[in-house]
């Protein structure tokens, strides 16, 4: 290790040269994309034409993703998707094809993108996550850094999480290793089903620490149907207005005199009987 004037330190660990990595290897892609010790190598290639060739565009994003049909249908998240102008899918064996987005949908965080292309694509299905349990086994499959295909196993640690990231939160916790990069990638159960699609971490760091959050498949199965058929999501609202309850508005009221009952000693209602409605998680 020697002193260098750019950043203080400069390493050499005497090994080979990523030239002499093979074309397909992920670490070669990677550095190849966003560059290695050589910083000037970097940004030539990032900063449009030179030599009157036309520049390539750089990455601005990765992430992961996952097919759900045989003619192309992807699922990723929004936040991997929502300021990208090109897309660009990279299959396992390396090859790279162009993708164009259906529709997204940032209150859930989901995306679905479309590959026009002749061959057939390996593609999975969602679980019936209401069957899933706290202690159930899982796989997380991602691209964590950019570095390819990864696999990570863990346990599913809660269900019904509210992180406080938007009005549908209902997230399952995982304890498998989830990564920046991750974003978009399935949680598989033991039978290869998808149950949740990993979207976000807590950690301290901006590392793994143990806590993953992905969305249930019972939630991504209805809105990437909606952005399949539509390229977008409804909702439905429900606006309500509160007004104070009088004797004069119970005797005009079509309402069961049974359903409440008028206390004019304290001027208030008193509901005869009460539902309480919870969240079973």
């Amino acid at each position: 290790m020697m002193p260098a004037a750019g950043n203080g330190f400069s390493f050499d660990f005497g090994g080979r040269g990523l030239d002499e990595l093979p074309d397909d290897h992920p670490l070669k892609r990677f550095f190849k994309e966003f560059g290695g010790p050589n910083g000037d190598k970097r940004a030539e290639r990032d900063h449009g034409p030179r030599d009157g060739k036309p520049g390539r565009l750089r990455p601005t994003s990765q992430g992961s993703g996952f097919f759900i049909s045989e003619d192309g249908y992807l699922v990723t998240n929004n936040h991997v998707v929502s300021d990208g102008s090109a897309f660009t899918v990279i299959l396992n064996d390396g090859t790279e094809l162009d993708a164009k987005l259906i529709g997204k949908d940032s209150r859930t965080d989901l995306a679905v993108l479309k590959v026009d292309d002749k061959r057939t694509f390996a593609y999975v299905s969602f679980a019936d996550d209401s069957k899933v349990r706290v202690g159930d086994w899982v796989v997380a499959v991602g691209n964590p850094f950019g570095l390819g295909g990864t696999v990570t196993a863990g346990i599913i640690s809660a269900r019904g999480r509210d992180i406080g990231s938007g009005p549908y939160d209902d997230y399952l916790q995982v304890d498998a290793a989830v990564n920046r990069g991750n974003s978009g990638g399935p949680t598989f159960n033991l039978n290869g089903e998808v149950v949740g699609i990993n979207t976000t971490i807590f950690s301290p760091s901006g590392g793994n620490v143990g806590i993953a959050f992905a969305i249930p498949a019972s939630v991504a199965k209805d809105v990437v149907t909606d952005l399949m058929k539509d390229g977008e999501v409804s909702t439905a609202g429900l606006a309500c207005r509160s007004n104070r309850l009088t004797r004069m508005w119970l005797n005009r009221s079509v309402w069961p005199r049974r359903a409440a009952r008028l206390s004019s000693s304290r001027r208030r209602v008193l509901p005869a009987r009460r539902r309480v409605s919870r969240r079973v998680t």
